[in-house]
């Protein structure tokens, strides 16, 4: 087995993505193309909630727990992300970017949960509190 240096493995990775994701244009196809392009772009933005959505004030992470809650069960009903399966049926490619194990996804989603839910019921407890606790001290401490 050969072994690949880091930056190669990361180059190719993000090349076999971008030509996934964004599908070569074929004549005529430009809606096709830009729909899929626009279905990618709001995937992404959900990626981004999901990731960071852990950060927000206590009173909105009940919202950020309903919406875990809601993607979990569509990876029990469609094994998939539903935008996934869109974006493979309209462009005719699949490719698994997120390769991990059934009971590694569940534990970092009920790991997710259950802080968003600590959050929610003690602020003092939330993530965005102590965010901003620490921030706080960092700039004064380091201040000049």
């Amino acid at each position: 087995m050969e072994i690949i240096a880091f930056d190669i493995y990361i180059y190719n990775y993000f090349k076999k993505w971008m030509e996934t994701i964004y599908p070569k244009k074929k004549k005529n196809d430009y809606g096709i193309f830009f729909l899929i392009t626009m279905i990618h772009l709001f995937h992404l933005c959900i990626i981004l909630f999901f990731i960071f959505g852990i950060f927000l004030p206590s009173k909105y992470l009940l919202f950020y727990v309903i919406f875990w809650i809601l993607m979990l069960s569509s990876w029990y009903i469609f094994y998939s992300c539903p935008l996934n399966l869109i974006t493979y049926k309209l462009g005719g490619e699949y490719y698994n970017f997120f390769n991990i194990s059934i009971l590694l996804r569940n534990i970092i989603v009920i790991l997710a949960i259950s802080i968003s839910l600590i959050g929610y019921k003690n602020e003092r407890l939330s993530l965005h509190y102590n965010l901003i606790k620490f921030l706080k001290y960092f700039i004064k401490k380091f201040d000049n």
